[in-house]
C-alpha cells in the first residue's frame, strides 16, 4: 500500500480548493449575469411582418415589447439624462419616406411626440443626448451623399431642442463627453475627438487610428470615460478608456464576438452586444452579456424572429 506524502496532500488540498474556488467563482459570476435588471432598447422587424419598430427589453421579466410610436415606422431610441424624454428617429407625419427621417422626442409620461430637426440631412439615426439634456448629437447624411457603408460620407450633426442643426464633421456613432463641450465619432481612418467650445483648426484630434468600416459600433459608458468599439470581421469587442480632460484614449481589454451593437449597463461593470453566430450569413442575432471584470459572457436573448439588417440595440436605463 502506497501512502501520500504530505506534500502530495498538500498539492491534492491546494488542487482541490483552486477547483472549488473556480467554480463557485464562475458561479457566482453567473448568477450576477443572471441577475441584470433594467429595460434595453432595441429597434427591430420581425420578419414575419417587415415593420421596423421600437421594442424593449425587461432583463428581469424577460419581456420583449413593442412600444410607441406603435404605428409608425421608427429607429435608434436613446433616453434624456433625466429619463423623462426619449430621443427616436421618424418620418415626420406628413412623409411616408424612409430617407427623410427627423429627429423626434416623446414625453415618456404623456406619449406626445414633437418633432426636433427639419432640415433636409437624409436617414438620420442614433441620437445622443448631451449630459444637460439641452442638445441631441446624431449622425445623417447629406442630400445626395455618396456611398451608404463608408464612415465618412456620413456627418455628425448636432441640434438645440428648437431645431437649430448644424454640421460637426463628417463621421459617425456621435457620443458626447461628461462636460458635454465635446464629442467622440468614427471616421475612415479612426477615432476621434472633437472639441465643440473651439474655434479653431485644432478643434478635430485623432484619438485612435485605424481602417474603419460602417459595420463597427461604438458605445459609451454612463460616466463617460469608457468606450466598446466593435469589429465584427476581426471577430473583436474593443474596450478603450477616454479621457476628455487630456484627449487621450487607452486600450482597457477586449473580448472576442462576432458583435455589431453594443450599450454599457447604468454602473458601467456590463456590456450587452448583439451578436450573431457567422460573419458570411450573420446567422441568429442574439444578445449576449459580458462581464466586464473577467471573461465571462452569456447569451441573455435569441432575436432569431427578426431581420438582422433592420436592427440595432441602443441604450440599457434602470
Amino acid at each position: 500500500m502506497v501512502v501520500p506524502t504530505r506534500n502530495a496532500l498538500i498539492t491534492v488540498a491546494l488542487i482541490l480548493v483552486l477547483v472549488l474556488g473556480l467554480y463557485f467563482f464562475k458561479t457566482r459570476t453567473a448568477n450576477t449575469l443572471d441577475s441584470l435588471s433594467g429595460e434595453l432598447y432595441l429597434t427591430l422587424s420581425p420578419l414575419a411582418t417587415n415593420q421596423t419598430r421600437l421594442y424593449t427589453y425587461n432583463l428581469s421579466t424577460k419581456v420583449l415589447a413593442q412600444m410607441a410610436p406603435e404605428n409608425s415606422f421608427a429607429i435608434t431610441a436613446s433616453v434624456s439624462p433625466n429619463g423623462q424624454e426619449l430621443a427616436l428617429s421618424t418620418r415626420p407625419s406628413q412623409s411616408t419616406s424612409t430617407t427623410t427621417l427627423q429627429i423626434h422626442t416623446r414625453d415618456q409620461q404623456t406619449g406626445d411626440i414633437r418633432q426636433i430637426t427639419r432640415s433636409s440631412t437624409t436617414l438620420k439615426r442614433l441620437p445622443d443626448w448631451s449630459p444637460d439634456g439641452t442638445k441631441i448629437a446624431f449622425m445623417a447624411q447629406p442630400s445626395g451623399a455618396g456611398k451608404f457603408l463608408v464612415p465618412s460620407d456620413w456627418g455628425v450633426y448636432v441640434t438645440d431642442l428648437s431645431g437649430n442643426e448644424h454640421l460637426i464633421s463628417e463621421g459617425g456613432y456621435p457620443k458626447w463627453s461628461s462636460g458635454g463641450d465635446k464629442l467622440l465619432f468614427l471616421r475612415n481612418d479612426g477615432l476621434y475627438l472633437y472639441n465643440t467650445a473651439s474655434s479653431t483648426g485644432t478643434a478635430l484630434k485623432k484619438l485612435w487610428g485605424g481602417k474603419v468600416a460602417l459595420s463597427m459600433k461604438l458605445a459609451i459608458n454612463q460616466s463617460r470615460d469608457m468606450v466598446a468599439w466593435t469589429n465584427i470581421n476581426a471577430n473583436d469587442i474593443a474596450i478603450l478608456s477616454v479621457n476628455f480632460q487630456t484627449e487621450t484614449a487607452e486600450h482597457f481589454t477586449r473580448f472576442k464576438g462576432l458583435s455589431f451593437w453594443p450599450v454599457f449597463s447604468p454602473d458601467g461593470r456590463y456590456l450587452i452586444v448583439q451578436e450573431v453566430d457567422s460573419v458570411t450569413g450573420l446567422d441568429r442575432p442574439h444578445l449576449t452579456a459580458y462581464d466586464l471584470s473577467n471573461d465571462y459572457k452569456k447569451e441573455i436573448l435569441d432575436l432569431s424572429d427578426f431581420d438582422q439588417g433592420k436592427m440595432f440595440l441602443t441604450d440599457w436605463k434602470l
